[in-house]
This record gives C-alpha cells, structure tokens and sequence, in this order.
C-alpha cells in the first residue's frame, strides 16, 4: 500500500472502527474526513500535481481547494475518472453531499452525522485500498 494513503489505515483505523461500530457517527466522520482530504492531497503531490495556489505576488502560496485537486486531469488518471468524480459528488460538490465542507465548517446538525455518511466514508476508504502504488 502506498505510505501517503497509509496515514488512514495505521492506528487511528481502530479508532474509526471502532466509533463505527459503536454507532458514534459523529467522532468517526470527524475523524474520518480530514484524513482523507489529506490524504488526497498527499496522492496528488506525489504524482506531480501543483497543490498549491499564488495568493497574490507579495503574500505567498495558499492550498488549492479539494475540488480543484479532484478535476485535474493527474488525479483523475490516477484514481481513474469515475472514482475521483464520486469523490468530488461526495466531498466537494455543492450540488453533491458537500461533506468535506459542512464537517469541516461545522455546518452538519447532529442528525447529519449519520450511519449513511458514515458508511460512504467507510466505503471511500475501501476504495482507497484497491489504489495501486
């Protein structure tokens, strides 16, 4: 397995298994769903992709958005189109799940953190498994 998508698979999993089967969505998808930005991110690095954006001139670099990092033509190639396009209808896409977003901006209620997004995550994590090196 490849070691920049090592990080969801080492000691933590046990931690998300283990909230999974304890039905406590919330800690699992928050736990869950950083993990695997980064872990995007660390794939698309690795295969040459730019991930970062100029600010403005004087003020520096600034990460590309997670959706941004989805649509470029390397990561499509490298998780193949279908897979990275049900990553940005899950995790980015406004018309989507957008789970990326309300986890990360806080904007899921209680009742969101539930047993079917929690079971996509698990399911995306799945898939990350069968990614080749």
């Amino acid at each position: 397995m490849s070691t920049f998508i090592q990080i969801i698979f080492d000691f933590p999993f046990s931690r998300k298994q283990t909230r999974y089967l304890q039905k406590d969505y919330v800690s699992m998808i928050n736990i869950i769903v950083p993990q695997i930005k980064n872990s995007i991110r660390n794939i698309a690095e690795a295969d040459g992709v730019n991930i970062y954006k100029e600010v403005s001139k004087n003020e520096g670099y600034d990460l590309k958005t997670l959706d941004a990092v989805l649509r470029d033509g390397i990561i499509k190639n490298t998780l193949g189109e279908n897979f990275a396009y049900y990553l940005q209808v899950f995790l980015t896409n406004p018309k989507g799940l957008n789970v990326r977003n309300s986890v990360c901006h806080g904007l899921f209620s209680y009742d969101d953190f539930n047993c079917m997004i929690a079971d996509r995550l698990l399911h995306v994590m799945l898939c990350f498994r069968l990614l080749k090196n």
